[in-house]
Formats: C-alpha cells, structure tokens, sequence
C-alpha cells in the first residue's frame, strides 16, 4: 500500500475521519510487521506516522502516511485546531528529537494553556504521547508518534529513536515512488540531471548526450521546476535522495 493523506486545521471531523481510514494501518500495510516486532521491546498500543521528503509533504503539513490512533481523537484535534496551543507540539517545533506528554505538560503553566488538549486526551483515555522526530543528513524527513499506557522509559524513548527511520522509510517508500512517478521527469531529463551530479557542464553533457546546448539547459530548467528545486544544484540533490538518479 502507498496512499497517504493530507488533514488540515480546522478541517470537518468528518472529512478527517475518512482521510484516516484510508490510511489506516492493517496488516496487509507496509511496515506492519516492524511495527509488530517494534512493539515487542517497546510498550505503546497506538502509532502514527508523518511525513514524506519531498516537498510540500513534510513535517508540518498534515500529511500523514498511517495511523491507528483514535480516529474521534485526532478528527476532533484537527477541528479544534489543537495543534496551535498544545504543548507536545510547541516542543516538537523547537525541533527536539524526542518529545512526551510527560514533560511538555509538566509546569503549572502548560497545563493551563493546553487544558483543551488535556481535556481531549483524557476523554480518549489517553495517558501519554510520544513523538520522535526522522531525520536524515539533518534533514528533517517527518515523525513517528505513538500512544502508550504510562509514560515510555528513556531506553524505550532510545529504542523507538533507533527503530524510527527504518520504519518510516519503509512505510514512505510506496508514497515516494507514487510522487516520483507523478513527476513525469523525461528521459532526456533524468540523463541530463545525471551527468550533471557527475560533475559535468551543458556543453560536455550536450556533447557525451548528443543534445544541443540550449537543449540541455531546457531539460534541467524543466526537471528543477519538477522537482521544486531552486536550481541546478538543488535538482540534482533532490533527484539523488529521490533515487531518481544514482
């Protein structure tokens, strides 16, 4: 399965509860049988992944790749636009690593500020949030975020941080392959792009290709506004962490 989902603040319950169940995790979906082996070592009940490392579809965008947390839980979250006063996410966005309900909730004055996010959990008899952050090359790719019983330990929060980029390469890749194939990049594009993360120049790329010049400089301008690049450079990285190119 490679379908992932878009959910935006303030969006219908309704609406989101069936973006979730199209991506609702079940055991024909990539990534299933890690995520079991996962839970063996560590103890949560529920799991969402976010994220995809392409541009527009990552951390921050509501895209979300699978879930089965409480549909009713994160349909009412979005509605309510939680995600602007809780103070899980206010950590997340300072970019740490690993972020719990535990601790974001821990003054006097998180508490009151997130007393609706509170007030959701609880209704949802959910104890604890965990959110791990994926990055790769320091980039950060998306999050892996899951619901325990009681609080996770500092090694469980360390064995999740370790599991957390395989699982969510895994479960991204499908989605990858689906975007990059939407993209539509032409094969005269990708030789281009190639011999440029080779190092060459249009005229040498023109020459070894048989294009014209004007014509190479044509299939880079068009592959970097595919790839939602800045430029040639940006381009070639992107198709390289796409595996686009090799």
């Amino acid at each position: 399965m490679g379908s992932f989902t878009r959910i935006n603040a303030g969006q219908p319950a309704e609406r989101t509860r069936e973006a979730l169940d199209a991506i609702r995790l079940t055991p024909a979906h990539d990534g299933f049988t890690l995520i079991e082996a996962i839970k063996r070592v560590v103890p949560f009940r529920n799991i969402l992944i976010s994220g995809i490392d392409v541009q527009d579809h990552g951390p921050g965008t509501g895209t979300h790749l699978l879930s089965d947390f409480p549909p009713d839980y994160v349909a009412e979250y979005y509605a309510g636009r939680l995600g602007d006063i809780d103070p899980l996410f206010a950590m997340l966005r300072q970019g740490r690593p690993v972020s719990r309900d535990s601790e974001a909730f821990a003054t006097a004055t998180a508490r009151r500020n997130g007393r609706a996010v509170l007030d959701l959990l609880r209704r949802h008899d959910i104890v604890e949030r965990t959110i791990i952050l994926v990055a790769h090359s320091g980039k950060v790719l998306g999050s892996v975020a899951v619901i325990s019983d009681a609080p996770l330990s500092e090694d469980h929060c360390a064995l999740l941080k370790h599991f957390a980029l395989s699982l969510h390469a895994e479960v991204s890749a499908p989605a990858l392959d689906a975007l990059n194939t939407a993209l539509r990049l032409t094969r005269g594009e990708l030789r281009c792009l190639e011999r440029a993360a080779g190092g060459l120049t249009s005229e040498e790329i023109g020459r070894v290709e048989d294009y014209s010049v004007e014509t190479v400089n044509t299939y880079l301008k068009s592959a970097t506004r595919k790839l939602g690049a800045n430029n040639r450079t940006q381009a070639v990285v992107e198709a390289l962490r796409r595996q686009l190119i090799t």
